[in-house]
């Protein structure tokens, strides 16, 4: 079961939405389950057995995996319920500027970095047992709260100058926009997302390009120079080209969903 909602429409800035899972079994045990690049952070809370990474890592109860730079792999387990919480650069930069360096492409626990409380209150929207879409209005009141008060300087900063990184990567333009040097917006993206604001910018760019082909809506050139720029980036982060996943088409769990727009982040 796959279920995805969206979050309120005023955190849509901060909250891209919330994904239920349960693979009760185990139909995704036996084969790989690879998620894109991204530049948004995941809050994995487990309402039943954790998945596990490639290499055989248990993932914790309760983790937060920021911007992956190229694809992971992951495997369910007979009886695994999770429920993913997507968080915008600018929400987990709002939300945990502290974890920036620490969960670029690994999966963190929770509780050690933001403490057992928080943890807690989290983990006990999604065990209450209630509806789905009862549970994610109680997921945005959490997360409504704790954005209130939380932007600082230089959060502001980033939160006006990240529509104009992603849009056309063009980072002085996106600097002088908000009164910074290039370097100091570099160090402010640095240090709230981990990533530097090109980084941010290709890798967005992927996943647009990923999706266009998913759905088949949107130019899957569309930011690149020409075709071989666009190939030379997927076998960099995906290791596979494009013409190679339209070929072999995307994995079981991506072909499964209802909403082909609600999982844009799996292969």
């Amino acid at each position: 079961m796959f279920d995805w909602h969206p979050a309120a429409t005023d955190l849509h800035d901060w909250v891209s939405g919330y994904w239920h899972v349960v693979d009760v079994g185990g139909l995704h045990a036996a084969e790989p389950i690879r998620t894109a690049p991204s530049v948004g952070t995941i809050l994995t809370l487990h309402t039943g057995n954790s998945n596990r990474c490639a290499d055989g890592t248990i993932i914790p109860a309760t983790s937060v995996l920021g911007p992956q730079r190229g694809v992971r792999t992951w495997y369910s387990q007979p009886g695994t319920g999770l429920v993913m919480a997507m968080l915008t650069p600018s929400g987990a930069a709002c939300l945990f500027p502290a974890l920036a360096g620490c969960v670029v492409d690994n999966p963190v626990d929770m509780a050690a970095f933001v403490g057992d409380r928080l943890s807690t209150e989290l983990s006990q929207i999604v065990f209450q047992g209630r509806p789905p879409r009862d549970m994610v209005v109680q997921l945005d009141t959490w997360f409504r709260l704790r954005l209130a008060g939380r932007r600082g300087h230089d959060t502001d900063l980033f939160l006006a100058a990240y529509p104009r990184i992603i849009r056309n990567g063009a980072i002085a333009e996106a600097a002088s926009h908000v009164g910074l040097s290039v370097r100091q917006l570099q160090r402010i993206s640095a240090r709230l997302t981990g990533r530097s604001p090109k980084e941010l910018f290709d890798i967005e760019r992927l996943r647009c390009s990923v999706a266009a082909i998913q759905i088949g809506e949107g130019d899957p050139l569309a930011g690149y120079a020409d075709q071989s720029h666009q190939i030379r980036a997927w076998r960099r982060r995906l290791d596979t080209t494009p013409g190679a996943y339209r070929r072999d088409g995307p994995s079981t769990i991506r072909r499964s969903l209802a909403n082909p727009r609600a999982g844009l982040h799996y292969l």
